[in-house]
């Protein structure tokens, strides 16, 4: 079943991308691909692993990459957080009064 599943899919996948595929191992490269039977099999696990986490590796990037965005996002120093969370004026959400992260606030 995998065999087909990639011969399926080989125009657009690499050997690398389709290892990611669940139950894929390099073993299924051989007939397409004889010298890799001649690999160590050391190497071979390593290949196998790098695929099967690549698009998590990836995935992982992404967010990385959107989270070190929003963080640098700088928020206006007057902005009334009154307009967005619910309760302020109930006491649970207190402005600052010093901040000691920049020089602005100061």
């Amino acid at each position: 079943m995998i065999v087909c599943v990639f011969s399926c899919v080989s125009n657009y996948l690499s050997a690398l991308d389709m290892l990611a595929f669940p139950n894929a191992k390099m073993q299924h490269f051989y007939e397409a691909i004889p010298e890799l039977k001649q690999m160590d099999p050391v190497v071979q696990a390593k290949i196998e692993i790098e695929g099967a986490y690549a698009v998590y590796l990836k995935r992982q990037g992404a967010e990385v990459s959107a989270f070190m965005r929003d963080e640098s996002m700088e928020l206006p120093l007057d902005l009334d957080y009154s307009a967005y969370v619910k309760n302020v004026g109930e006491g649970r959400l207190s402005p600052v009064v010093h901040c000691v992260c920049c020089s602005r606030c100061h």
